[in-house]
């Protein structure tokens, strides 16, 4: 189990924060895991209001447990996403990407 808090992308320009999701509604989020792996999304409570709680299991295999939203969201030479994260789960990488419009183009940041 992997809670999201309200922070996940506050986004920091020119020494202001915008909020992309306080996760009142977690509608728009859609898990996409590898075959095999089991991904149910939920509403929690975190740290600061609302948060996504992801409940995987890899089944004892390798695998991904991915949350998907689409998110039109023009962004500055210099930003910043921030986001806190809590819960227990095996030693794994956690990755966060942003893709453009065409899927052709990803950019990861990894905490």
């Amino acid at each position: 189990m992997i809670a999201l808090f309200p922070a996940l992308a506050a986004m920091v320009i020119a020494q202001s924060s915008v909020m992309v999701d306080d996760f009142e509604s977690i509608r728009e989020w859609k898990p996409v895991p590898s075959d095999g792996v089991t991904l149910n999304l939920s509403q929690d409570t975190g740290v600061h209001g609302k948060a996504i709680r992801l409940d995987f299991d890899f089944h004892g295999h390798g695998g991904y447990a991915v949350i998907h939203r689409d998110l039109k969201l023009a962004l500055p030479a210099n930003y910043e996403f921030s986001f806190s994260i809590r819960g227990p789960a095996p030693i794994n990488a956690l990755e966060f990407k942003l893709i453009d419009p065409t899927g052709d183009n990803v950019w990861t940041g990894k905490p």
